[in-house]
């Protein structure tokens, strides 16, 4: 698995594209970023990255699962932390 492993995923689930427009609210062009084809000519500029704005949450949420799943974490979705401890090296949550 490469760092870009997931960019398909992206594009398929979320949103991706070459370039960055910053507009005013007014909806004026205030300016353009470049943004490369960092992943591979196949993946937009900006579909190499892994941005809230661009995936939703839970999309986000089970690409980011799957792709730790894929190295034998366990990972349990839906699960809110109430409280962490720490004792010298080991965590718990609760």
């Amino acid at each position: 698995m490469t760092p870009y492993s997931y960019a398909p995923l992206l594009m398929e689930d979320g949103y991706v594209s070459d370039d960055v427009h910053i507009h005013s609210p007014s909806g004026k062009l205030l300016a353009q970023l470049a943004t490369p084809r960092i992943a591979g000519d196949e993946v937009p500029g900006c579909g190499a990255v892994m941005h809230p704005v661009l995936v939703m949450h839970p999309v986000l949420a089970k690409i980011l699962a799957d792709a730790t799943r894929a190295f034998g974490t366990a990972v349990r979705l839906g699960y809110s932390v109430v409280e962490l401890s720490s004792a010298g090296t080991q965590m718990a949550l609760m």
